[in-house]
C-alpha cells in the first residue's frame, strides 16, 4: 500500500481592486476576516487559514474594525493564520526591483508586528515570474517559491528546483491547476469526492513524492466551518487506501516534500517564466492603460533616485557635520537635523505606500473598471506631491551646507547627479535682480557655454498699508509659506517718504526654505519701531524676483554634485574672505546675500525640459559630431546616421493598427489595416537650436479608422484625425538621441507603436528586467491549440530594450514604456515600441490570441485612452554589446535626469564639487541609496541602528572585483541582506576604498554605520 498525503491550504485570494472598486472589494473583505475569526475561534479544527500572501488585507481590515487587532494577533502568534512575506501581491515586470524587495520589506515588518511572517514566496497570481526571484527571496531568508503562471514547456512535474541567474536557488512547487484546485472541498463531501478523485488523477504523476496540494480558496471566498468536516470524513473513507488529508500549511507541505525528497535530485530551470501552454500570462497587460505604467515610472524614479539619495545624503551631513551657523533651525534647535531626518522618513514610507497600493497585479496592469483606476490616479498623485516637497527640501538643504561662498558674487546652481560620472543638457529657472546686463556662467575650470531666456520681471504677490501687528503677522505667514504658497526669502525695511510710513519689501519664491534670520531681524526692528512712536504704518509688498531660464551642458560627477556660477558680465567677483565683510556692510537691508544678486529663489528642473525657443522652417536635417538626423519631408520618417554618414537606424515612424482584443490580450482584427503614413500634406518640419543642443519637431495628422466594425472582425470605415509630434533631440557630447511623441488619440480599438528599422540581421533581443538583462529568441515557440493563450513577440522591460548583431547594435530606452518587439527578416529588424493601446473591455471571450474570459465581460471605455499622450524614449546605438559598450548607462541616464536649484551665497562643510560615491567598474550599478528601515511603520528589530544602506548589482554574466568608496567616513561598514537585518564586517583599504568581489548578476546591499 502506497501512502499518499494531502495538504489542504484554506485560503481566499484577495484582489484588493479589480472588477469592483476598493471599497467595494474591503466591504466584502471585513465581512471575510469577521467570518474567518468566527470560525477559528469556535473550532480548533479548524486550524490554519492563509491570507494570500499579502499583509495589506491586515490594514485594509483594521482600519475598518480596530478592535480586532488582538485576535489576529493571537491567531498569528500561534501560527494559525499566515500573513505575508509580501505587503501586496504585485505584477514582477512592470514594477522596479526595489519596489519588489520594498514590497517584501513592508510585508516582513507589518506580519513581524502581528507575530510572525510565513516565510514562503507565495507569488500565485502574478502574469509571469522574474528570473530574479529565487535571489531576491533568498535575500529574505526565504528558500522557497509556489507559483502558478508562467511555468515553462519543460516543467513536467510540481516540484523542481528554480535558479536565479547568479546561482541562487529555492525549491519551487508548481500549482498547474492554480490556486483553487482545492476549492470544491468547501461544498459539499461528493463534490469533495469527485474533486480528490481528479486531483489525483491529475497530480500524482506529476509528484517526486507522495505529498500533494490542495489550495482550498479562490477569489475573494469567504471560509466555510465545514471544511474541518469533511476532512474528516474523507480520511475515515480513505484511509485504507494509505491516503490522508489534513488542513495544513504551504511550509508544512514543503517541508513534508524536502523530508521525503532527502537526497533526490530534482529538475533544475533558471530565469524567468513567461510560457502561455498551460496558463494565461496575459502579455497585452503591459501596454494596457498606458498612463499608469508611466505614472509608475515617474514616482518609483523620483523616490529611488532623486528623493532617497538626498535625504540619506543630508542625513549624513548631520552626522559628520555640526550644523552651520547660517542654518537657524539647526542652531536654535539642537535635534532638529533628527527631528528632520525623522519627519522626512516617515514622510517616505507614505510615499512608498502609496506606490506599493498601485502595484498589486491587477491594478498596475490596467486590467480593471474605470473607477478602479481612476482611484489609482489619486494615490500616484499624493505620491508624486510628497516626493516633490522632499525633492526639494532635501535638494536645497544639501545646497545650504556648500561652500557657495568660495566661489564669488552671483547666483550659484547646484546640480545633482544619481548615476555615473556624465554630462547632460540642463535647463533651469534662476532668480535675479539689479541691472540687467549680459550673463556669465562659470565653474571651476572657467566659463561654461550657455543660452538665457529674455528676463522676465517678479511677479507682485500682494501689496498694502498694515499697521505693526499686521506687518509681523504678515512676514509670518509669508515664511510659512501662506501667501499664495511662497515661501520668505528676503525682506528689507526702510523709511519711506512721509513720516511715520515704512516700506517692507518681501522676496519670495515657491520652493525653497524660509530665511528665518530674515523674518527675525525685520520683526525685530518694526517692533522697535512702533514702540518708540517712530512708525504708524507699515507698506508691505511681496513678490517673486525677476528669473531668467539658462540652458547649459553639464559636466557631473558621479554620485554627487557641482555647483555652478550664475553671475554678470563685467562684474569683478570678490575673493572669498570678502564675503562676511559685505554681508556685514548690508546689515538688515541685506542679511542674507551680498549685494548683487537676489537671496534664493530654487527651482528645480527636469533636465530634459527645455525652454520655449524659436522654431524656424529649415532643411529637414540636424547633426551634431554624433550623429546625424533626417526627416523626410513627404511622410516625416525619421532616418539616423553616424558622423560618417553610415546608416544606424531608419524608416523611424509611427505605426497604427487595429486591436479587438481586451485589458488582458492583444488580438488583432481578421481583416486588420496598418497605417504607417501620414495624412498627404499634413507633415510640418521645423528646427531649432538652442546652444549647443539641437532639435528637429516633425508634426503630422494620422488619419486613424474610428474603431472596430460592428461584428469587430475589421476598422471601421469611418475615420478620425490624430494631430501627432515628434521632437528629436541631440546634445553635444551625449551618445544618445531623445524622443518626445505627443498624440492626440481620437480613436479606439487600436495600437499605436514607434517603428525603428535597423539595419543589421538582430540575432536575439535583450531587455533590462529586474536586477537583470534578459536575453529573447525572436519570434514565438512553435505552439498550437491546445495552447490556452498564443505566444506573443512582444516583451516586457524596464528601462531598456536592446538589439545587435555581434557587431553593432542600438538600445532603446524609455520611460514607463514597458512593452517591445524585436523581429528580423534574416538581413534586416526592426524594433517596436508600444505607445499606447486602446480597448474598451476588461474581458472578452471572442479573441483570437486567448481562449476564454480572462475575467468579468465589462465594458471599460476609459481604457480607449481619448485625449492628448506624451512619450518619452532614447535611442542608443552602440558598436558593441550594451554591457562592455556601456550603452546601458546612458538608458540610465535618459531614465533619471539630474536635478538642479539656485541657491544663495554661503559658507558650507562641503566642497562646491563632490562624489559622495564612488563605484569601479562600471558594469557595477547602483540600485538604491537610502537610509535603512526606509518602509518601516513599526518597531525596529533588535540588531538594526540607523545606516546608509546602498545597494548595487552586478549586471555583467561575469564575476568581478569592484571597489566602493562613501565620501563620509563612516565607522563601520558590512555587508547585510535584502531584509538589511544582517551585518558581516567589512574593511576599507588605506585610501578609503572597499573591496567588493561579486558574482554574476549578484545584488549586494551594504550598511554604512555613523
Amino acid at each position: 500500500m502506497h501512502k499518499l498525503e494531502l495538504t489542504v491550504v484554506a485560503h481566499s485570494h484577495w484582489d484588493r481592486e479589480w472588477y469592483l472598486p476598493f471599497q467595494s472589494f474591503r466591504a466584502r473583505l471585513v465581512r471575510m476576516i469577521d467570518r474567518l475569526l468566527q470560525i477559528m475561534q469556535h473550532d480548533p479544527a479548524y486550524r490554519y487559514f492563509m491570507l494570500d500572501g499579502q499583509t495589506i488585507v491586515l490594514e485594509d481590515y483594521l482600519e475598518v474594525r480596530p478592535e480586532r487587532r488582538a485576535e489576529l494577533e493571537a491567531l498569528v502568534r500561534e501560527g494559525r493564520l499566515l500573513v505575508g512575506p509580501w505587503y501586496v501581491q504585485p505584477d514582477e515586470f512592470l514594477v522596479s526591483g526595489e519596489a519588489i524587495i520594498r514590497n517584501l520589506l513592508r510585508g516582513h515588518r507589518v506580519a513581524a508586528s502581528f507575530g510572525a511572517v510565513m516565510k514562503v514566496g507565495y507569488i500565485p497570481d502574478p502574469f509571469g515570474q522574474i528570473g530574479q526571484m529565487p535571489q531576491v527571496l533568498r535575500g529574505f531568508g526565504i528558500d522557497s517559491a509556489v507559483f502558478w503562471r508562467g511555468a515553462s514547456n519543460d516543467i513536467s512535474s510540481s516540484e523542481f528546483r528554480w535558479r536565479g541567474p547568479d546561482g541562487s536557488e529555492v525549491l519551487t512547487i508548481y500549482m498547474p491547476y492554480g490556486y483553487c484546485n482545492g476549492q470544491p472541498f468547501s461544498f459539499d463531501l461528493p463534490a469533495a469526492r469527485r474533486q480528490l478523485a481528479a486531483s489525483r488523477a491529475a497530480m500524482q504523476p506529476q509528484a517526486n513524492t507522495p505529498h500533494l496540494l490542495l489550495m482550498n480558496g479562490n477569489d475573494h471566498v469567504e471560509p466555510l466551518p465545514s471544511l474541518p468536516a469533511t476532512v474528516a470524513a474523507l480520511n475515515a473513507e480513505y484511509a485504507a487506501e494509505g491516503l490522508s488529508l489534513r488542513i495544513g500549511t504551504l511550509a508544512q507541505h514543503i517541508a513534508a516534500v524536502r523530508a521525503d525528497l532527502g537526497e533526490k535530485e530534482l529538475i533544475v530551470h533558471t530565469g524567468e517564466f513567461r510560457c502561455s501552454r498551460r496558463s494565461h500570462i496575459l502579455p497585452g497587460v503591459l501596454s494596457s492603460r498606458m498612463w499608469i505604467k508611466q505614472a509608475n515610472a515617474r514616482l518609483q524614479t523620483l523616490l529611488e533616485r532623486a528623493v532617497e539619495p538626498l535625504t540619506a545624503w543630508q542625513w549624513a551631513i548631520s552626522a559628520f557635520y555640526p550644523a552651520a551657523a547660517h542654518d537657524l533651525e539647526a542652531a536654535t534647535y539642537p535635534a532638529e537635523w533628527e527631528n528632520r531626518a525623522g519627519r522626512q522618513q516617515a514622510l517616505l514610507r507614505l510615499a512608498w505606500k502609496y506606490l506599493l497600493q498601485n502595484q498589486p497585479h491587477d491594478s498596475i496592469c490596467g486590467c480593471g473598471v474605470d473607477e478602479v483606476h481612476e482611484e489609482m490616479r489619486q494615490r500616484y498623485t499624493w505620491g508624486e506631491q510628497i516626493g516633490g516637497e522632499l525633492q526639494a527640501e532635501s535638494l536645497q538643504a544639501l545646497a545650504a551646507q556648500v561652500d557657495t561662498a568660495s566661489l564669488g558674487a552671483g547666483v550659484p546652481i547646484l546640480v545633482y547627479n544619481h548615476a555615473p560620472a556624465r554630462r547632460e543638457w540642463l535647463t533651469v529657472r534662476v532668480p535675479l535682480v539689479g541691472a540687467q546686463a549680459a550673463f556669465l556662467l562659470s565653474d571651476e575650470r572657467g566659463g561654461v557655454a550657455h543660452d538665457a531666456s529674455a528676463v522676465q520681471a517678479g511677479t507682485a504677490l500682494l501689496t498694502g498699508d498694515l499697521d505693526p501687528a499686521q506687518a509681523i503677522a504678515t512676514l509670518t505667514m509669508t515664511a510659512d509659506g501662506k501667501v499664495a504658497n511662497m515661501i520668505l526669502q528676503d525682506v528689507t525695511v526702510s523709511a519711506g517718504d512721509e513720516a511715520g510710513v515704512y516700506e517692507v519689501l518681501i522676496t519670495a519664491s515657491e520652493v525653497g526654505v524660509p530665511n528665518l534670520a530674515a523674518v527675525a531681524a525685520a520683526t525685530r526692528l518694526i517692533d522697535g519701531l512702533a514702540a518708540a512712536g517712530d512708525a504708524h504704518t507699515f507698506r508691505v509688498r511681496a513678490s517673486e524676483p525677476a528669473h531668467t531660464t539658462i540652458s547649459f551642458m553639464a559636466d557631473l560627477p558621479a554620485y554627487g554634485y557641482k555647483t555652478y556660477l550664475l553671475h554678470q558680465a563685467g562684474r569683478p567677483q570678490p575673493p572669498a574672505a570678502a564675503i562676511p565683510a559685505l554681508v556685514a556692510a548690508a546689515g538688515l537691508a541685506m542679511t542674507s546675500p551680498p549685494a548683487a544678486l537676489l537671496p534664493p529663489a530654487p527651482a528645480i528642473q527636469d533636465a530634459a525640459t527645455l525652454p520655449p525657443a524659436g522654431w524656424v522652417l529649415a532643411a529637414p536635417v540636424i547633426e551634431n559630431d554624433l550623429f546625424r538626423v533626417e526627416a523626410d519631408p513627404r511622410t516625416g520618417w525619421l532616418t539616423v546616421r553616424d558622423g560618417a554618414g553610415n546608416v544606424l537606424v531608419e524608416d523611424i515612424c509611427l505605426l497604427d493598427s487595429g486591436d479587438a482584443g481586451d485589458e488582458y490580450n492583444y488580438s488583432p482584427p481578421a481583416d486588420d489595416q496598418v497605417i504607417a503614413q501620414p495624412l498627404p500634406g499634413s507633415v510640418q518640419i521645423a528646427v531649432s537650436t538652442l546652444g549647443g543642443s539641437q532639435r528637429l519637431r516633425v508634426s503630422q495628422v494620422l488619419e486613424l479608422p474610428a474603431c472596430l466594425s460592428d461584428d469587430r472582425q475589421s476598422r471601421s470605415s469611418e475615420t478620425v484625425a490624430c494631430a501627432a509630434s515628434v521632437t528629436v533631440s541631440l546634445y553635444p557630447g551625449v551618445p544618445r538621441i531623445d524622443f518626445e511623441t505627443t498624440v492626440d488619440n481620437a480613436a479606439q480599438d487600436h495600437r499605436l507603436r514607434v517603428l525603428f528599422g535597423l539595419p543589421f540581421a538582430a540575432q536575439a533581443s535583450q531587455a533590462e528586467s529586474a536586477f537583470d538583462i534578459v536575453t529573447r529568441p525572436l519570434g514565438v515557440p512553435a505552439f498550437d491549440d491546445s495552447w490556452i493563450e498564443q505566444p506573443q513577440p512582444t516583451h516586457p522591460q524596464q528601462s531598456f530594450c536592446a538589439a545587435g548583431d555581434g557587431r553593432r547594435g542600438v538600445v532603446l530606452a524609455n520611460r514607463g514604456l514597458p512593452e517591445y518587439e524585436v523581429s528580423s527578416d534574416g538581413q534586416y529588424s526592426v524594433i517596436l515600441l508600444t505607445l499606447l493601446r486602446s480597448i474598451g473591455w476588461l474581458s472578452r471571450a471572442d479573441l483570437t490570441t486567448r481562449r476564454g474570459h480572462a475575467g468579468p465581460g465589462l465594458p471599460t471605455p476609459g481604457a480607449q485612452l481619448p485625449g492628448p499622450h506624451t512619450f518619452h524614449y532614447a535611442l542608443i546605438p552602440h558598436n558593441g554589446d550594451l554591457v562592455s559598450s556601456r550603452a546601458f548607462e546612458q538608458a540610465h541616464n535618459f531614465v533619471s535626469p539630474p536635478l538642479a536649484a539656485a541657491t544663495s551665497i554661503h559658507p558650507g562643510p562641503l566642497p562646491t564639487t563632490a562624489s559622495l560615491l564612488e563605484l569601479e567598474p562600471a558594469t557595477l550599478v547602483v540600485s538604491a541609496v537610502k537610509r535603512s528601515a526606509m518602509l518601516v511603520g513599526v518597531a525596529q528589530q533588535a540588531d538594526e541602528r540607523p545606516s546608509l544602506v546602498v545597494r548595487l548589482w552586478n549586471i555583467s554574466d561575469a564575476p568581478l572585483d569592484g571597489r566602493l568608496r562613501c565620501h563620509f567616513p563612516f565607522a563601520s561598514v558590512g555587508r547585510s541582506n535584502l531584509e538589511e537585518t544582517a551585518f558581516a564586517p567589512l574593511s576599507l583599504d588605506a585610501d578609503g576604498w572597499l573591496p567588493l568581489a561579486v558574482g554574476a548578476k549578484e545584488i549586494v546591499t551594504l550598511l554604512f554605520r555613523a
